[in-house]
């Protein structure tokens, strides 16, 4: 199916379903309405019309006694207590309803979904020309087929973890774009357009027209989300409808829709029926909205609620600001009486003093451990001298040297007539021993 473009006040976009005549396009003419003859029976009212065929259903027998198999479905108990439902299987419907006396007696515990054996009479409610079934008892057969479909979804979904919140996604804070898919000729689409043209006219809308019930619906849904994914800048989209019967609602209990809405790449907010109405796709969305309505107000901020809370923030903002400038004023106030703030140089200035002294202790200390290390370092130096080889030679000692070059520590390594040289203070003398006299006190 193809997506137009629709004009929606100045920033609505919408695409056009084949269902949905445009500008221009001319529905099916009326069929023409023929006047009898004039000599012809008078026609009857409505009512006379519908008496009629209310005479002749409450006069045939069978169906004045009769029982019909079915699913309820579109369960509602009055507050007057008379309980309406449909009857349904998978080619047809009936309406039903039991009154407060009856359904009293039956204990009203049936629910959506229950496969039941209604028994009762056929009547026709003359004020909307609908045949009904007056219903006298109702047996409970089990749980229907399609809400055993729909249960048996639920659990597989479910333990597959798409209902799991902490895969679910939030919603923008402020959109630029929103989706919507949903029937372009039902009262859903417009009812968000107000609802967004009222909080936040800045927002654009975009609508992918879908079927939302039968058999095209599955398939026009999942391709009004595949187009709006295809656009690339919407923000969020809703998906959804307005209330209907169970098997109305149906589509959105489809688990290829479920299994593309989980996929889509923005968040998605189901909004399918009324409140009190649950469907598969509301469990999978990232967000479930009880009406398309609430949906709207859920997707958009209030402008005006936004203004104000800009206002409030600014107001803050410049009180704080203005509390601060305030304490930084008195806290420079305060620095500027300060001695040291009116005479900032007679700090220095006595620092400088300080630093002098320092100095000139430094100078008279260094020059005094000068003096004392130059003192220690002579006397050192004279002990050294004095314990030298040479100043031992100049108290008159010598130093024997053999021939070798070797020093001489004892007679007993001289034979006579050994060369030897004697070391002095100031030369060397070449010697020879004429005889070898070793100490007697050895």
């Amino acid at each position: 199916m193809g997506f137009g473009q629709r004009s929606l006040g100045s920033y609505v976009e919408g695409g056009k379903g084949k269902d949905a005549p445009g500008p221009g396009e001319a529905r099916a003419a009326d069929p023409p309405v023929h006047t009898p003859p004039a000599d012809g029976p008078e026609p009857m009212s409505v009512l006379e019309a519908t008496r009629v065929i209310k005479g002749l259903l409450t006069s045939e027998p069978s169906l004045q006694d009769l029982s019909v198999a079915g699913e309820m479905s579109n369960v509602n108990l009055s507050n007057r207590g008379h309980l309406y439902f449909t009857l349904k299987d998978e080619d047809a419907q009936m309406s039903c309803v039991m009154f407060a006396r009856g359904a009293r007696a039956q204990g009203a515990d049936v629910k959506e979904g229950d496969q039941v054996v209604v028994s009762g009479r056929i009547d026709v409610y003359e004020p909307q020309g609908r045949y009904q079934l007056i219903a006298d008892s109702i047996v409970r057969r089990g749980v229907g087929d399609l809400y055993q479909r729909f249960l048996e979804l639920k659990e597989r979904l479910e333990k597959e973890g798409l209902f799991a919140e902490e895969r679910k996604r939030g919603l923008p804070y402020l959109p630029r774009r929103i989706g919507v898919v949903t029937s372009s000729t039902g009262s859903v689409f417009h009812d968000i357009v107000r609802v967004v043209r009222r909080r936040y006219p800045h927002v654009r809308v975009t609508l992918a027209h879908a079927s939302v019930q039968g058999d095209r619906a599955v398939p026009e849904l999942i391709s009004g989300l595949d187009h709006l994914a295809s656009l690339g800048d919407v923000d969020v989209v809703i998906i959804g409808r307005g209330g209907g019967s169970f098997e109305d609602l149906w589509p959105f209990n489809d688990e290829a829709l479920a299994r593309r809405i989980v996929a889509f790449p923005v968040p998605v907010v189901s909004a399918v029926g009324h409140e009190t109405d649950f469907t598969i796709s509301d469990f999978v969305a990232d967000c479930r909205a009880p009406t398309p309505s609430a949906a709207a107000e859920m997707v958009v901020p209030n402008l005006l609620d936004e203004r104000r809370m800009l206002t409030a923030h600014g107001e803050r903002l410049l009180s704080m600001i203005t509390r601060r400038l305030a304490r930084e004023r008195e806290r420079l106030e305060g620095l500027t009486v300060r001695p040291v703030m009116r005479r900032p140089l007679d700090m220095t200035e006595v620092r400088q003093q300080r630093l002098d002294e320092v100095a000139h202790r430094l100078v008279t200390t260094a020059h005094h451990s000068m003096e004392v290390e130059r003192t220690r370092l002579e006397a050192a130096w004279e002990r050294l001298v004095a314990l030298s080889p040479r100043g031992t030679l100049r108290r008159g000692y010598a130093l024997a040297l053999d021939a070798k070059g070797h020093l001489v520590h004892s007679v007993d390594g001289v034979k006579v007539g050994d060369e030897m040289e004697l070391v002095l203070s100031d030369g060397r003398v070449d010697a020879r021993a004429e005889r070898v006299r070793p100490d007697d006190d050895r």
